[in-house]
């Protein structure tokens, strides 16, 4: 899933691309069914109690809105909605609560991401609740550590394994690498079972869909170097300069991928025909 982090306060510095990966994670956790993107707007108490009054009836301030998405039947997947979070709300919980302002944020992040698949915990007899404590007891510990685990698997893939072949190296590696400090060999086969990590006959362990979460930089570099991803699937082509792209274009376009799963992944995506994205209208928020 993309996400897209609009930060609109000055009262804290905030790691927009680090919630982005989390939200990213939380989604193939907890995938919807249907949408493939989301805003994540990162506001101040003056305009989070703008939004609360205009959407909520509420002349106050609040931590988290979500928006879902209206739907289009039978339209192509479209935006999942938008997640709204006050900084200064949040950076005054989590002072309450003694923990780091980014832990905060996750943790909103989570319940506005909640909110956008439907459950209600005003509503829905304590399911919400659930479902962020199933989450976190996949791994047995707290979810915005497990959800770090994943960050953290993505960041070495990118450095040790950019065709996201992990299974090259060993467990404990992979462990290490995702600051494992756990019983050897739990954190792997938590993964495993989950589908974090697929297992390969050829590769031993690929990354699961790790053409979809890799960077562009990872696509960029493994074009430049004219590779496929371990699972053969193509790199996008963007970014590429003028002179270098005719090149590799072609050779791309021509070479047959090492374990192409489908014609449509053998080709680099940057080939493929883009889908129309559907247009969407907002719903009322949700708190």
């Amino acid at each position: 899933m993309d996400v897209f982090v609009i930060n609109r306060q000055r009262s804290r510095r905030v790691d927009g691309a680090g919630l982005a990966r989390f939200v990213e994670v939380l989604s193939g956790l907890e995938p919807p069914a249907e949408g493939d993107s989301l805003a994540l707007c990162l506001v101040s108490d003056r305009r989070m109690r703008e939004m609360n009054r205009t959407y909520r009836g509420h002349d106050a301030t609040t931590d988290v809105l979500s928006f879902p998405a209206g739907r289009v039947p039978g339209a192509e997947p479209g935006p999942l909605g938008d997640i709204v979070i006050s900084v200064p709300t949040a950076a005054r919980q989590a002072g309450s609560a003694g923990r780091p302002l980014m832990l905060e944020l996750k943790l909103l992040a989570l319940h506005g991401y909640l909110h956008l698949l439907g459950h209600d915990h005003e509503t829905d007899e304590g399911q919400m609740r659930r479902v962020e404590r199933r989450l976190a007891r996949r791994l047995g510990i707290h979810l915005a550590q497990a959800v770090g685990h994943l960050e953290m698997l993505w960041h070495w893939t990118t450095k040790f394994s950019p065709r996201g072949d992990a299974g090259r190296h060993q467990d404990a590696d992979i462990e290490e690498g995702c600051g494992w400090p756990g019983e050897p060999g739990a954190l792997v086969a938590a993964l495993t079972a989950e589908r974090w990590l697929d297992e390969d006959d050829e590769h031993r362990l690929l990354v699961h869909d790790w053409p979809e979460h890799a960077d562009t930089g990872v696509h960029r570099q493994l074009a430049r170097a004219l590779e496929f991803f371990a699972d053969g699937t193509g790199p996008t082509l963007s970014g590429l300069g003028k002179g270098e792209r005719p090149r590799i274009e072609e050779f791309f376009a021509q070479a047959a991928p090492p374990r192409a799963r489908s014609p449509s992944l053998a080709a680099p995506s940057s080939l493929r025909v883009s889908r129309a994205r559907a247009a969407t209208t907002r719903s009322s928020p949700t708190r």
